[in-house]
Parts: structure tokens; C-alpha cells; sequence
């Protein structure tokens, strides 16, 4: 019999009522995102569990995830009304580790990337929406057509990119789509372009600003850019 690992925390099962918020946790979510997390819990359930600290019975992951089990199950924190049980990672560490591991959750530096050329291969094989993509993100993947480019099929990725259409439909627009591109391509076989993608609006702001641009720029001319880095240096 194969030994279990030790490198795991420990699985509990909590009342709600039993475990609380960190009061400084640094995280917040776009009303987008948590629509995303509310739609996938419904549709799949609480995938991973909520990280507790039971030195303080602190969340140290999972804040948003606790937050729509609370919507659905119409929970109220102060009076405890509807109070409901699940299933918790716990961990015992002081309040320093805490913090520090609360971040580490959340932090992009411990985290992966999607490799875009096989995100390519998959993405007619998926429902976008319930993946959580969206237009930046189809922009990477080679579906979102160069602003230059918008006409007849601008409507076709604006259906796609808002879901609009049912699966089978999507997944022939986006085939469509890409068609057009490729021609696109072959008409533009001078001009060739590629995605600077950040972390946030703000970081994106902050090089275009510091660069002489518009912060809100969506492209820029490769060669000027090029002698803007040559002055830069």
C-alpha cells in the first residue's frame, strides 16, 4: 500500500458560524470575477478547500469562495441565521505565517501561466464562459481581430466574447473567426504585430505613461516604440 503523503494539510469540517474572515486580508475581486465563482460553484460545487488557521479560526484562502456559499445559502454573519458546514484545509501557525501565507495564496509570483499555443488547441472544445475568459484573454489566444481589422466579423467575436450563442454555434463562430484572420494575414503579409499583456490596468498605465503615451492606448507603432526604448536606455 502506497504511504500517504505528509506534505498535506489536514481536512475539518467547520460550522460557518465558526470561522470568520481576516480582518486585514488585502484581496478584493471585481463583481465580474465573483459572478464567475458563483456560477462555477453552482454549476460544479466548491472545488478546493477553504484554508483555515485554527490558532485564530481565520480564512487564509478562500474569502471570495466562502462569500458566494453565503449568498446561496442566504447566510447572515451577525445573526448566524442559516448557519450551513463544509469542508476546510486547516493549518496551526501563528499570526505572522498567517499573513504571510494568506498572501501567498494570491500572489501571482506563485503562480502558473497558460500556455497559449495549447490553450489554441482546446479552446473549440470548451464553453468560454464557464472557463472565465474573456476578451483580453481571447485577444492572446488569436481570436479577438487587430482594431485596424473590425468589420464583418466584429460582430461575430462581440457574440462570442458575450455569449450569446449556444455552444455548437459559438464554436463554429470562432472557427469562422480565426478563417478571417488567417486571410486578414495573408493581405497584411508586410505588417506583422504582438500582445504586451500586464497584471493589472495599472501596470499597463504606468509604461505607456512612462513611455509618452496615452494610458489609454490599445496599440502603438512598433517602430516608434523601438526608438522611444533607444532614448529610454
Amino acid at each position: 500500500m502506497t504511504e500517504v503523503t505528509k506534505h498535506q494539510s489536514e481536512q475539518r469540517v467547520f460550522w460557518r458560524s465558526e470561522i470568520h474572515p481576516a480582518p486585514y486580508n488585502p484581496r478584493t475581486i471585481s463583481d465580474t470575477a465573483l459572478a464567475n465563482i458563483r456560477r462555477n460553484i453552482k454549476k460544479i460545487g466548491l472545488l478546493g478547500g477553504v484554508v483555515v488557521n485554527l490558532a485564530t479560526m481565520n480564512i487564509v484562502s478562500g474569502h471570495q469562495r466562502v462569500t458566494v456559499l453565503d449568498q446561496l445559502h442566504k447566510y447572515n454573519p451577525d445573526t448566524h441565521e442559516n448557519d450551513y458546514q463544509f469542508r476546510c484545509e486547516t493549518i496551526d501557525v501563528d499570526e505572522k505565517t498567517e499573513k504571510e501565507q494568506n498572501i501567498f495564496m494570491n500572489s501571482h509570483n506563485a503562480q502558473g501561466e497558460f500556455d497559449w499555443d495549447k490553450m489554441q488547441l482546446i479552446i473549440e472544445d470548451i464553453d468560454i464562459k464557464a472557463a472565465a475568459l474573456d476578451d483580453s484573454d481571447l485577444r492572446l489566444i488569436d481570436i479577438k481581430l487587430p482594431e485596424a481589422d473590425k468589420g464583418d466579423n466584429d460582430q461575430i467575436l462581440t457574440d462570442i466574447v458575450a455569449f450569446q450563442k449556444p455552444y455548437e454555434e459559438r464554436k463554429a463562430a470562432i472557427k469562422e473567426a480565426k478563417a478571417a484572420q488567417r486571410e486578414k494575414a495573408a493581405e497584411r503579409s508586410q505588417t506583422s504585430y504582438f500582445v504586451v499583456r500586464f497584471d493589472s490596468v495599472e501596470n499597463k498605465e504606468y509604461f505607456l505613461e512612462r513611455f509618452g503615451y496615452d494610458p489609454s492606448d490599445e496599440y502603438v507603432q512598433g517602430e516608434l516604440f523601438s526608438d522611444k526604448i533607444e532614448r529610454v536606455q
